[in-house]
């Protein structure tokens, strides 16, 4: 039940292909932060994940523990980015529905109940 956080920072597929198959959690937390990389990279890496069979592996969170990342104190994305920006994107890219609710769902849900695939 391990989940390696930021691990988008470092798009390399096989790596990613490498842990997910030994049942590590991938959790891309990119998204919105452009001074990484551009969006671009992520959903390219997420597809990628998903269509080597591999999506059940696949967590998104938004890395947003700073204030200067909140609205509220003026900053950006904002705790809203993943759901109001992100997700509308994926769905352009042509992610579908059930791809979606695996993402923001099953495999939450499955982490946090220490269940495997």
């Amino acid at each position: 039940r391990v989940m390696l956080s930021h691990i988008d920072r470092n798009p390399d597929l096989r790596l990613h292909r490498q842990l997910a198959e030994r049942g590590a959690f991938l959790q891309y937390d990119s998204p919105g932060r452009i001074k990484y990389q551009p969006e671009t990279v992520v959903v390219g890496l997420m597809r990628q994940v998903i269509e080597a069979g591999l999506g059940p592996q696949l967590l998104l969170g938004g890395d947003t523990a700073r204030r200067s990342y909140w609205k509220a104190y003026g900053g950006g994305p904002g705790l809203d980015y993943l759901l109001a920006v992100f997700t509308p994107r994926l769905r352009d890219e042509g992610f579908t529905e059930a791809e979606l609710r695996m993402i923001w769902q099953d495999n939450p849900a499955r982490w946090l109940s220490g269940r495997s695939g």
